[in-house]
């Protein structure tokens, strides 16, 4: 970075107890915060930072595939043929499983284009090796992008500490191993916002390794996810309040000179960055002026839509409260951020006026900003905020610059005692420090210990939603000798089968067979083993003590003590997939016979009772079919099919009103629209036919081609009298396939 050289020295005012001298606008250092020991804090700095890169990168190569890599390595393959084919192969322009032609191909391209090189497939463990190798990087990139942001606001001091803070995050250090979405973003973020910064700072004359610096974080962001572009509105509103505070904006507009300095900057670091990162994605070149700004709009309202474990409930992600991405952040940066961040807030006066005021600036607006967009947006996270994880280096920042301060303020009233807020700052890093060491392959899943730890939050919020842990269970299975040289033929299942599939490779031949299965319903499929990660078992089944079952798991991956996956073994039997076998060959008394079986060999089974329930339902023995569901409801407390189950089940004894209560409660866990014709029937059955066609209507918006939709609208308009309207909807039904 800059030695300052070239830059005009502030006069500053004399030193004072208060730490505020007289405001800086020309955001040079002063000479009272400049470092007495610049050579050594400069070796310091790189040195951590080596060992930082490389501690990043070894742990990289621990870690498993997330689940979404099973779009970006799709992705990923057909940006080459793109590419590869000057644009004959289109199949990257269009991609509706994910919609992933509407992300940036930033990482992409370049993981995809090294892999290649390798000649590496999917297939082969080391090319998800490479990939996290790269994404390890970026994540670097982004933390030494912080430090050096940091060190340009207050000195060494500040840029060694934001080095540390900026790594010794668990949520942070764990996406950089293995997330290529958002911690390319991120590092963009980081590298654009250093870059800004240096360039106001420089004006009129930045240097041009800064103006590059700018280009090259706009090109990253913008190229990973049309986001990036707020980049380009953050560089405008910094740049107006750069002026403000220092020229003053009469003075600007008066001097031709400096104003088409500014315009001359600003032009040239806009338009790169904006064709740049377009180089990296073909949906956005092909149409440069339109698709990416459509692209941005999918992303504000994210229509895809998952069940989030908050609070201890199932939750959509879209019925998810306003203050989900304030309360996920809070749960998850370490107590050092989090006490860095909640004190800048009291202090920012007097950050404004020892530090320099844009930076200042730009830490709360890239802290604060993002998070009350979506809030305001109504936009659909998913995961806590994984979405927003380029706030993380304005919270860095802050915390930095406030630890950084409190220090100088104790020193000039107690030079000795002024070692103590660096006790504090570094008891506070070795906690989330360990956590990384003792979870080297997972270390993701991080709560701080103002919420409990990890245990705390066992069963409210998610441990392993991107199923990275699949990993530890396939070396498991290795281990025992079930996949290896002299195995016998297994087949192998899991609710994560990418992951899966990442680390069984093509090596095993086809002794070894995958399968896809969900979790509640497992055995539906035959299998030998299988492995699942924490992620879609409720909250409720988890804090009940019955997951992981007592039965057939035989290894759990821990995270702190906590399970977050398990290898299930299945007994010779195979109970419970006969079961269902008989149940799709419509033999009730075979299918009854082998669930009576599996709960008998099985009792903390969920699938087999609610199996049996099903079958009693079928056969109208509606006391036999209640005590199964009550056992299925005792180990998975909602588990939907069992709840859809027990609204019908009172619907057919004549109790509607439970079963209303049942049906409503199912929404709040499950989008099906099915869920809307029960809860309209039964409203119907009590009498109420207005309410019941709006919630008919609610539903088949959800599903216009579920016929039975609108059969029932035409018999509730007729049991209200309008007969018209029963009509059309009884044409309608003879129209839907």
């Amino acid at each position: 970075m800059s030695k300052r050289n070239n830059q005009k020295p502030y006069e500053s005012a004399p030193k004072s107890d208060t730490l505020a001298p007289k405001l800086v606008t020309d955001y040079t250092l002063r000479q009272d915060i400049d470092d007495t020991n610049q050579g050594l804090l400069q070796k310091i700095f790189l040195g951590l930072s080596v060992i930082i890169l490389l501690w990043l990168i070894v742990f990289s190569l621990k870690s498993g595939v997330n689940a979404d890599d099973a779009f970006q390595v799709d992705y990923s393959e057909k940006l080459v043929k793109w590419y590869a084919t000057a644009g004959k192969d289109v199949s990257a322009l269009d991609i509706p499983k994910g919609n992933m032609h509407y992300y940036g191909g930033f990482f992409e391209v370049i993981a995809g284009a090294t892999t290649h090189s390798f000649g590496l497939t999917p297939l082969d463990e080391k090319y998800h090796d490479v990939r996290h190798i790269l994404i390890a990087i970026l994540g670097f990139l982004s933390i030494v992008s912080i430090a050096l942001l940091a060190k340009e606001i207050a000195g060494w001091k500040a840029g060694i500490l934001a080095l540390l803070f900026a790594t010794m995050s668990p949520y942070f250090f764990g996406n950089a191993l293995m997330n290529p979405k958002d911690i390319p973003f991120c590092a963009g973020f980081s590298l654009g916002m250093l870059g800004i910064y240096m360039v106001l700072k420089q004006m009129p004359k930045p240097q041009k390794r800064f103006i590059v610096c700018a280009i090259l974080g706009i090109i990253m962001a913008f190229g990973t996810r049309a986001g990036g572009l707020l980049l380009i509105a953050y560089f405008g509103l910094f740049a107006f309040i750069h002026v403000w505070l220092k020229d003053g904006l009469g003075q600007l507009f008066s001097n031709k000179t400096l104003l088409i300095s500014y315009l001359k900057t600003f032009s040239i670091i806009v338009i790169a960055g904006y064709f740049g990162g377009l180089l990296f994605w073909p949906y956005g070149l092909v149409k440069p002026f339109t698709n990416p700004f459509k692209a941005l709009s999918e992303f504000e309202s994210l229509s895809i839509k998952i069940r989030v474990l908050f609070d201890g409930n199932a939750v959509m992600s879209d019925k998810l409260p306003w203050h989900y991405p304030i309360s996920s952040i809070l749960r998850s940066i370490p107590l050092y951020a989090l006490l860095g961040l909640g004190l800048s807030f009291p202090l920012s006066y007097v950050l404004w006026r020892r530090y320099s005021p844009l930076g200042i600036f730009m830490a709360f607006f890239a802290t604060i900003f993002p998070v009350f967009y979506v809030i305001f947006k109504d936009s659909i996270l998913h995961n806590g905020w994984r979405h927003l994880l380029f706030v993380w280096p304005g919270v860095v920042l802050l915390a930095t610059l406030t630890f950084v301060y409190l220090n100088d303020w104790v020193a000039q009233r107690n030079p000795k005692a002024a070692l103590g807020v660096w006790v504090i700052a570094a008891a506070l890093m070795l906690l989330p420090m360990l956590h990384i060491f003792k979870n080297p392959t997972i270390p993701y899943i991080y709560y701080n210990e103002a919420y409990g730890g990890v245990k705390g939050a066992y069963g409210k919020y998610e441990t392993d939603y991107w199923g990275v842990s699949v990993r530890q269970g396939v070396e498991y299975l290795k281990k025992e000798g079930v996949l290896g040289p002299n195995m016998d033929k297994v087949v192998v299942a899991s609710n994560m089968v990418y992951s899966l599939e990442a680390y069984t490779g093509v090596q095993y031949g086809d002794k070894l067979r995958r399968a896809y299965v969900r979790y509640p319903t497992r055995d539906e499929k035959y299998w030998d083993y299988a492995i699942f990660p924490s992620i879609f078992v409720s909250g409720e089944q988890i804090r009940s003590g019955n997951w992981p079952m007592k039965s057939q798991v035989v290894h759990t991956v821990e995270v702190d003590g906590v399970p977050i996956c398990v290898v299930m073994k299945q007994d010779t039997s195979h109970y419970t997939f006969k079961a269902e076998q008989a149940i799709k060959n419509n033999d009730l008394a075979t299918a009854m016979s082998n669930f009576q079986s599996a709960v008998g060999q099985y009792p903390d089974q969920e699938e087999a009772w609610y199996g049996l329930a099903n079958c009693n339902f079928m056969a109208q023995n509606y006391p036999a079919c209640k005590v199964a569901l009550d056992k299925t409801l005792t180990i998975s407390p909602v588990n939907p099919q069992a709840l859809n189950l027990l609204g019908q089940y009172y619907l057919r004894v004549n109790n509607p009103k439970e079963g209303l209560n049942t049906f409503l409660a199912l929404t709040k866990i499950s989008d099906d629209p099915t869920n809307y014709y029960y809860i309209a029937t039964t409203r119907a059955q009590l009498g109420d036919f207005q309410t019941a066609i709006k919630d008919a209507k609610k539903g088949l918006d959800m599903n216009p081609s579920f016929k039975p939709f609108y059969q029932l609208l035409a018999q509730l308009y007729d049991k209200i009298g309008d007969k018209s309207s029963a009509q059309q909807y009884l044409n309608m039904s003879e129209r839907v396939q």
